[in-house]
C-alpha cells in the first residue's frame, strides 16, 4: 500500500478557508439566536432561546470558537434576555 501523498498549500488555503467560513457561520447563528431570545415575546419562548444560546455557546467553547470570557459573556447575554421578560 502507498502513502497518499500530502495536500499542497493550494489545499491547505482552501482547507483554511472553510474553517474560517464555518467560524463565521456559527457566531452568526449565535447571534441570530441570542437576538430571537432578546425579541422573544413570552417568558417561555425566551427561556427557550436562551437555552439554544448558552447550549450552542458551550459547544463553540469545547470546539475552541469562543474563549471562556467570550462564552462566560455570550451566557450572561443570554441570560439577560430571560431576565427581561
Amino acid at each position: 500500500m502507498t502513502a497518499e501523498p500530502a495536500p499542497g498549500p493550494a489545499v491547505e488555503r482552501v482547507i483554511q478557508q472553510i474553517s474560517q467560513a464555518a467560524i463565521a457561520i456559527a457566531h452568526t447563528y449565535l447571534a441570530g439566536v441570542l437576538e430571537r431570545a432578546r425579541a422573544a415575546t413570552s417568558i417561555d419562548d425566551a427561556k427557550h432561546e436562551s437555552s439554544v444560546a448558552i447550549g450552542y455557546a458551550m459547544l463553540m467553547a469545547d470546539l475552541g470558537m469562543l474563549t471562556e470570557d467570550e462564552y462566560m459573556g455570550k451566557r450572561s447575554e443570554a441570560l439577560q434576555a430571560v431576565e427581561r421578560q
